[in-house]
């Protein structure tokens, strides 16, 4: 045990030096060419692989919540920045057409820092947890799990029939509308709805009480929904349910997540990341009325370059607050009205209460063919400046103990909060 924590301690040590390093290329390196640009990016680039390390390297785990997180930031913040360093085709609206290399460059500089922070983070709480919850651990309690009767049980079910329900009539009648029109024309007529993510959460607590027999049909309704959103063109709710179904998997059925079957899982990644493309492309017209047309390496591009469009946020971010814009307000009031849920403001015609900033984005950015979102990273210069990284340390921290605290109480049973 004592050589484990002290593995660990040095590897925060290790964390600590490569966030300083970062910190030093923030405040103290400047340039616009394209060799300064390709540093910065291999610097961002690293961050991201050692925070996966990081993980894996304390956990065991690689089929995890984190490293599906920090995946999915790494292609949303740097994927154009793949195609540019590659020498590949960029397509229209790209980052690299709408600004200037020294705005980018000094995006990429403060993202270095901040994923670096993030790691550091994460290494400081596996430095300091007594308790990780290894793969091993997750392992022996699904091998010995018992379907368990709790006070927790009747929560679900009440839960799960009223999202089921809900889900369920979202799915088809999201179906009927694009059978005469495209995803943007339902999304821009205002009346699509939001697939309630307490089926999710729902699913998730079924795998938790069920014995190993039903599990099976948890998974089928799972895919079904995701099959069904992803026909329908929802594409941000069908990667978190695939996300989220392949974590609990790895833990259910650990066998299939070896590195017996590694080669599968990439041929797998490889071929869904290609097909959020061409989903893109079957968006754009009713259902059964266009061609769907796939294309591995230009499906490919075509998604990094999509993917990639979310560092647009934090660009427009660092812009706004450079000019001399104010930071996002954190008032009593703005905190007030923030934690109210959008689709309650929106019932009782709040909508000016609504705390979105990627609406705020779009709408300074001056963009109509599409509506921008925001990102972590984002959030974190908006409120702190250059100063964000010091946010990033304790966000590190706060997933870390997050995650390893839920598998804590999954392996207690004690899924309920306090």
């Amino acid at each position: 045990m004592y050589k484990l924590k002290r593995t660990h301690s040095l590897y925060c040590v290790f964390s600590l030096l490569f966030m300083l390093f970062s910190l030093d290329v923030l405040y103290r390196s400047s340039g616009t060419g394209d060799e300064y640009h390709l540093f910065l990016f291999s610097g961002c680039l690293a961050a991201y692989v050692l925070c996966i390390y990081t993980w894996v390297r304390s956990t065991h785990k690689f089929f995890s919540v984190f490293v599906l997180f920090v995946v999915y930031a790494l292609f949303s913040n740097l994927g154009q920045s793949f195609i540019y360093v590659l020498n590949l085709e960029l397509f229209k609206h790209s980052l690299y057409s709408e600004f200037k290399m020294k705005a980018i460059c000094e995006m990429l500089k403060f993202q270095f820092a901040a994923i670096a922070a993030l790691n550091f983070g994460v290494s400081l709480y596996f430095a300091l947890c007594r308790n990780i919850i290894t793969k091993n651990k997750l392992k022996t309690w699904n091998d010995n799990a018992k379907e368990q009767k709790t006070n927790f049980d009747f929560v679900l079910y009440v839960i799960f029939l009223i999202s089921a329900v809900w889900v369920l009539a979202y799915c088809i009648w999201q179906l009927l509308q694009r059978q005469t029109m495209s995803y943007s024309e339902l999304y821009n007529s205002r009346s699509l709805l939001a697939a309630t993510p307490q089926f999710l959460f729902v699913l998730i607590g079924l795998i938790l009480v069920f014995k190993k027999q039903k599990i099976k049909t948890v998974y089928m309704a799972w895919i079904v929904t995701t099959g069904m959103l992803l026909i329908a063109g929802t594409r941000s709710m069908a990667i978190i349910y695939v996300g989220v179904l392949i974590a609990c998997a790895s833990i259910t059925h650990h066998q299939f997540f070896t590195k017996k079957y590694a080669i599968w899982w990439a041929a797998a990644f490889i071929f869904g990341f290609a097909l959020i493309s061409a989903l893109s492309a079957a968006r754009k017209t009713a259902i059964g009325t266009g061609e769907f047309e796939f294309d591995l390496l230009y499906n490919l591009n075509s998604t990094l370059h999509e993917m990639g469009a979310s560092a647009k946020p934090t660009l427009y971010t660092m812009k706004y607050i450079n000019n001399g814009g104010t930071h996002y307000q954190t008032i009593l009031f703005t905190l007030f009205h923030g934690v109210l849920p959008t689709a309650v403001t929106n019932f009782l015609g709040m909508s000016k209460w609504n705390v979105h900033l990627g609406s705020w984005v779009t709408d300074y950015s001056g963009i109509t063919y599409t509506e921008l979102g925001y990102s972590f990273i984002a959030e974190a210069y908006m409120n702190y400046g250059n100063a964000g990284w010091l946010f990033m340390i304790i966000y590190g921290i706060f997933i870390a103990f997050a995650e390893n605290t839920a598998y804590k109480r999954i392996i207690e049973g004690k899924y309920l909060y306090p």
